[in-house]
Order: C-alpha cells, then sequence, then structure tokens
C-alpha cells in the first residue's frame, strides 16, 4: 500500500484568506502574521513566500507601504530562489505597484476614481450601482477599498476630500 502526504503550510494562511473573502481584513492580518511566523518556523519556504504575498497585499491596501514592499520582496526573493515561477510574477508585479504608490501615483483603479466621484456627489450605493449597472455589493467593496487606500474614516470625509480634487 502506497502512502502519500499533502502539505499546505499553516492552516492559518488559510483562514486568513477566508477572512479576506468574508472581508474580515483585521482578523485575515492576524491570521496571516500567525501563518507567516509557523511557516517561518517549519521551514516551509514556498508557503513562506505565499504568505508574504497575501500579507503585503493586505498592508498595500491599508496603506503601509513600507511593509507592504518588505514582504513582496521577502516573497519576490524566496520565488526565485525557489524557482516558483508564479509566486515570483506575482511578487514583482506588487513590487512595481507598491513602488509606483510610494512615488505617488494614484493609488485609485479607475473604478475606483469613477465612484469616488460618486460620493463626492453624494450618491447612495445602490444609486452609484444602478449608473454603473454593477451590484450594490461591488460599490460596498470599492467604497471599503477608496477609504483604506486613502485612509479616510468614512464616506463623509471621502466626499469633503473628494470634492476638492
Amino acid at each position: 500500500m502506497r502512502c502519500s502526504a499533502y502539505f499546505s503550510g499553516s492552516v492559518s494562511r488559510a483562514l486568513g484568506r477566508l477572512a479576506l473573502t468574508a472581508g474580515r481584513r483585521e482578523l485575515a492580518e492576524e491570521l496571516l502574521r500567525e501563518a507567516l511566523v509557523r511557516n517561518r518556523a517549519l521551514g516551509a519556504r514556498p508557503y513562506v513566500a505565499l504568505t508574504c504575498l497575501d500579507l503585503a497585499s493586505v498592508q498595500r491596501d491599508k496603506g503601509a507601504l513600507a511593509e507592504a514592499a518588505a514582504l513582496a520582496e521577502e516573497a519576490r526573493a524566496i520565488a526565485g530562489r525557489l524557482d516558483l515561477p508564479g509566486p515570483a510574477a506575482a511578487a514583482k508585479r506588487l513590487v512595481d505597484e507598491i513602488a509606483a504608490r510610494r512615488e505617488g501615483a494614484d493609488p485609485l483603479t479607475p473604478r475606483e476614481r469613477q465612484i469616488a466621484e460618486f460620493v463626492a456627489r453624494t450618491r447612495t450605493n445602490r444609486q452609484i450601482a444602478e449608473d454603473l449597472v454593477i451590484s450594490e455589493r461591488t460599490v460596498e467593496s470599492h467604497v471599503r477599498n477608496i477609504l483604506a487606500k486613502l485612509g479616510y474614516a468614512n464616506r463623509t470625509e471621502m466626499a469633503a476630500r473628494w470634492a476638492g480634487h
């Protein structure tokens, strides 16, 4: 009888990714940090790289660009040494994106910019969704991302500051 083993690194990484999917960013960050510690302790280098990528994305979205850049660089270095072309390419894209943001490039996507314009005109999520023919949940997600990227506390602050653009 043959036996095979499957290893996927710390389960905390999978739980962190699930928390991200559920929109629970703080919990996701906590779980991904735990996974990074555990994967490093296990010597699970491929999963260290993947966890660094996940956590770098969370930090980028949160606006913590210095930490995001360090994590993305670590992921790129490990993925390069282990010859993991997919994660290496993803890390390079993330490193480049973070570098562009740090140089003052617009952190918002074109769609986020469009939605910010609607928010500045005091449109509700439902009205924005109807105008753009997208779901209200998608609008909520974009608004949440805009708030995180620009460091605004709420829609009111976003509308007030965006009106000056």
